[in-house]
């Protein structure tokens, strides 16, 4: 790939890939705990996990029925309510891997945009996300009706067709894709879509993951990496990046609307931030 002044970007799934664990579940676990939502929505939703996890239903139909289990038990809930929740959620939640931090500050470094495609909500995975540096995210959206959510769901990015839709609508504001991150066959879209496509996933789930990937990928430079690896190689991954040109000497605006980035070490309660502009 030739050195090129078009913008280059990288799309990062969230959930299980810059974060460990799945935020659907654990904000509704948080929403009840504070006594916004009723206890029977997250019984539900973790037989809806736990049914995925003993292979009763694949990871499509987990993620379609853990949307539509959410944005019911969000009906009559007021978006503006939760905004100190999901400050607080943050703190006490983060859960961010290591390599986190570290990879986002990289492709600043590089002037390789990060982006999030997540099927997470969007109201609560962009604060932590602009916490860290990346200021462009898609995500779950859902409806709103005189200020109230009103059970419906307007983009489920949590499915492969979403995310497609998204990877689609990024490509028309010229931006080419040079790397991807993601940690399931969800994220196929998002490997699709890049020249190298990187696997997030544990020991016992690495082989898998490779193999769907093969499979799906025949043309695509990629490769499965555990949280740890990927910590330990991005000084390697740095090399290999810039080898391969994905790297631009020329900046180019950023085609969505968004603040500057400002890189921050510490959780919310404490912004104790790099500088990185």
């Amino acid at each position: 790939m030739s050195e090129t002044s078009t913008k280059q970007v990288c799309l990062l799934d969230w959930d299980g890939t810059l974060r460990d664990g799945y935020v659907i579940f654990d904000w509704l676990e948080y929403l009840v705990e504070n006594n916004k939502v009723d206890e029977s929505f997250k019984h539900e939703m973790e037989h809806i996990k736990n049914r995925h996890l003993r292979h009763h239903t694949d990871y499509e139909t987990m993620a379609f029925e853990a949307v539509n289990n959410f944005s019911q038990a969000m009906k009559g809930i007021s978006p503006t309510d939760l905004q100190n929740l999901i400050t607080s959620f943050w703190q006490e939640k983060q859960n961010l891997f290591d390599f986190t931090i570290p990879l986002i500050e990289l492709l600043h470094e590089l002037e390789i945009e990060p982006i999030v495609v997540t099927g997470s909500p969007l109201d609560v995975v962009r604060p932590c996300a602009a916490n860290i540096g990346i200021e462009t995210c898609f995500g779950l959206e859902f409806g709103v009706k005189a200020g109230l959510f009103d059970g419906t769901t307007i983009l489920n990015t949590a499915v492969h067709r979403g995310k497609k839709a998204i990877v689609d609508q990024i490509k028309k504001h010229e931006r080419t894709i040079a790397l991807s991150f993601g940690d399931s066959e969800s994220d196929m879209p998002l490997f699709e879509a890049a020249f190298h496509a990187y696997g997030i996933a544990s020991d016992e789930k690495a082989n898998d993951l490779a193999q769907k990937m093969a499979e799906a990928l025949p043309k695509t430079l990629h490769e499965v990496l555990t949280p740890s690896d990927l910590s330990s190689k991005l000084d390697e991954l740095r090399q290999l990046w810039v080898a391969s040109g994905y790297v631009v000497q020329k900046r180019q605006p950023s085609a969505y609307p968004s603040t500057k980035p400002v890189m921050c070490r510490i959780s919310f309660a404490k912004r104790a931030c790099s500088g990185v502009r």
